[in-house]
């Protein structure tokens, strides 16, 4: 099994299980508890780590090999050789010696899996070095996920050189990680030594550490991130939107003194010249203010309209106007219209 393996660096904490559980006898209650992790080999922290030794990862029980083959990284990347299984226990060795004096992180993602659809909760990983110590270098914060599907959020960093803008879906990254479900992460172990590097997140659906597959998509940081001996650790915070993710439109029609009929507000694709066919609509309250909810990405008209009967339809007799030609939602977003005018309605 010949791959390149992703390097990723997640939370420097090893998650340990306690006793391995017996299996349930015949005709007992189904397994519903997911693999843990009860050691490793080099340890977390360890330092001066022979450069040929296996990584070794004891478990509370029996995992999938190909659940493991897709779930486990390493930063900087290596390419794995073989990973050799027996019983809760698998070896992983690699086809070059591990990277002089360098700190290697092991990542274990949640697509991990006992092969009984018992996925592990929350990524493991952990850190030691071939040198004389661990890489000082932390880049640590928060992905904001706004309509993101599942729990595969992944964390790259890539080298950022110039003006360009490094693409997630083909440069290898520098470290990967995965977010854990409350959408922090750590990429622990990152050298100090100056150079840029451009943080990503990006939702990897199907959890295989390449981005760009069907329905996949990316942010990256505004700025660029430098780590140095003076300034080692740094907090970047980012916002994962879904593109087809819905927003929000609000805002406050004004009211004619005397006006007591009902108003509603309207939503056309703005790309339609037709008016017939709103995509939305609302009921405006007593004060004018309105808010439209899960309105998919995209151009709209804004209408309003007095709803003299009250039966929720614009009939060709009642007054309307149409409030704005222009309303462009994004994707996830809040659209605060403020004060608008609305259409004179009468007693």
């Amino acid at each position: 099994m010949n791959r390149r393996v992703f390097g990723r660096a997640l939370l420097p904490l090893l998650l340990a299980a306690a006793c391995a559980r017996p299996g349930a006898p015949p005709g007992g209650p189904a397994d519903v508890e997911p693999p843990g992790l009860t050691g490793v080999e080099p340890d977390s922290d360890a330092v001066n780590v022979d450069r040929t030794s296996p990584v070794v990862l004891a478990f509370t029980e029996k995992v999938d090999k190909r659940s493991l083959d897709a779930a486990l990284s390493l930063s900087p990347p290596m390419v794995i050789k073989d990973i050799d299984t027996h019983g809760a226990e698998a070896t992983v060795t690699f086809r070059e010696p591990l990277p002089e004096s360098t700190t290697v992180t092991v990542l274990v993602t949640t697509a991990l899996t006992d092969g009984k659809k018992n996925f592990i909760g929350e990524p493991i990983q952990w850190s030691f070095s071939t040198g004389g110590g661990l890489a000082p270098g932390l880049v640590a914060g928060r992905v904001e996920a706004v309509g993101a599907r599942g729990n595969g959020i992944v964390l790259l960093a890539l080298f950022a050189a110039g003006d360009t803008l490094p693409d997630p879906g083909v440069e290898t990254p520098l470290a990967l990680t995965q977010a854990r479900s409350d959408g922090t992460y750590r990429l622990p172990g990152r050298p100090a030594d100056g150079s840029w590097q451009l943080l990503y997140a990006a939702l990897d659906m199907d959890r295989n550490r390449e981005i760009g597959g069907k329905g996949e998509y990316w942010t990256a940081s505004p700025e660029s991130v430098r780590l140095t001996p003076e300034k080692p650790v740094r907090r970047v915070d980012l916002r994962l939107v879904d593109p087809e993710a819905p927003g929000t439109v609000q805002g406050a029609l004004a009211r004619a003194e005397g006006d007591s009929s009902s108003v509603l507000v309207e939503l056309y694709l703005a790309e339609d010249d037709s008016l017939r066919v709103a995509e939305t609509r609302v009921k405006t309250k007593p004060d004018g203010g309105f808010t439209v909810g899960r309105v998919p990405p995209g151009g709209y008209r804004l209408i309003a309209f007095c709803d003299a009967n009250d039966n929720g339809f614009r009939d060709l007799d009642e007054p309307w106007v149409i409030v704005l030609e222009s309303v462009l939602v994004p994707a996830g977003g809040k659209v605060d219209l403020g004060d608008l005018q609305g259409p004179t309605c009468g007693p």
